[in-house]
């Protein structure tokens, strides 16, 4: 598929807060934002350039080389085997707007008439309220408009590992994240998006500042419908599994 760019993206505040509230630093946050929105803008993975970046973020390079080690070490962003700079909803955004410029392009060839899955997707889309752009391929948003959050369904594996990267990056743990993977695809077959999502940050929350050893790993706080929980609420322990002491822990 040929390089392209994600023209706009929907911006979530209450995962961007969730994800980098006292995690990153001022610094960080810009340099994680510019990253971000220049994958989008140049369609993919850009070089590892501080020279760059540093004229980009008005910072010297030492220091854009000191944030961007930073940023890797806490799995913000990473770096390919090509030394090339990506981070995953970035590049998610990237095919989407591909896929979706793709998907055009053929019911153009077509004579303009959307198939059936088409239809189906539309008539969800005006039901759920999103937003319809106008697709074309020479229209090109200005860099600094882009933003690295979305809106996803679960049409499609792509859309499927879009929708775990929004858990993911709110999560207040990142270990084990195969067998999260497989517990978050089961949770969602017993509960909607948007309640793990939001169970997911109040958790993010009461753990801030905590005990990281006590804090659950994400397969078992999936696994456990933690979502449900209020927080705060201390529950009685009826086995070792459930005592506080043994989160994350498992037989």
């Amino acid at each position: 598929m040929p390089r392209g760019k994600a023209r706009h993206v929907d911006f979530f505040f209450d995962e961007y807060v969730a994800g980098v509230a006292g995690k990153l630093t001022a610094e960080e946050q810009g340099v994680y934002w510019m990253i971000c929105a220049l994958i989008m803008s140049e369609g993919g993975p850009i070089a590892d350039d501080p020279k760059r970046l540093s004229s980009l973020c008005l910072n010297r390079p030492a220091d854009i080389r000191r944030v961007v080690q930073s940023l890797v070490e806490k799995g913000k962003i990473y770096r390919r085997s090509d030394a090339k700079l990506c981070q995953n909803r970035a590049q998610s955004e990237v095919e989407r707007s591909l896929k979706r410029i793709q998907t055009a392009s053929e019911v153009g060839s077509k004579g303009g008439r959307p198939n059936e899955k088409s239809k189906k997707n539309q008539g969800k889309e005006k039901a759920e309220g999103f937003q319809t752009e106008k697709l074309t391929t020479n229209y090109q948003l200005p860099t600094t408009n882009h933003q690295p959050f979305k809106e996803v369904s679960n049409d499609t594996s792509l859309d499927a590992r879009a929708t775990f990267d929004r858990f993911w990056e709110v999560y207040p743990k990142k270990a084990d994240k195969r067998r999260a993977q497989g517990a978050f695809g089961k949770a969602l077959q017993r509960a909607g998006l948007e309640e793990i999502l939001a169970g997911a940050m109040a958790y993010a929350g009461e753990r801030r500042g905590k005990d990281p050893q006590y804090t659950k790993n994400a397969a078992t706080w999936l696994n456990g419908d933690c979502w449900t929980n209020p927080v705060g609420e201390k529950q009685a322990a009826s086995s070792w599994r459930d005592d506080p002491a043994y989160a994350g822990v498992d037989a």
